[in-house]
């Protein structure tokens, strides 16, 4: 992970926790690669240190392969916000 989408990635999941937790429809962090969803999931703490946990409803063989993605990505791709409502 190149140093901007850990920046990115800190950023945006603190966005996502701050609004989780001031009440509403919890917002989701998703993994997303050439359009399909990969897994989806609340953020229940920021990631601060380039590492984290994500819960949700996927096995662990999806959480491996997602983690394998974002440790060694197949292409030179950035982190995107695709939709924030609320904003």
């Amino acid at each position: 992970m190149t140093r901007a989408t850990a920046v990115a990635l800190v950023d945006l999941t603190t966005r996502l926790f701050d609004t989780n937790v001031t009440g509403g429809a919890p917002d989701q962090l998703a993994f997303v690669l050439d359009g399909e969803t990969l897994v989806s999931a609340v953020v229940s703490s920021p990631i601060l240190a380039g590492s984290g946990q994500v819960n949700g409803d996927f096995t662990a063989g999806d959480a491996q392969v997602v983690a394998a993605l974002i440790a060694n990505p197949p292409l030179p791709v950035g982190l995107r916000l695709v939709s924030a409502e609320g904003e």
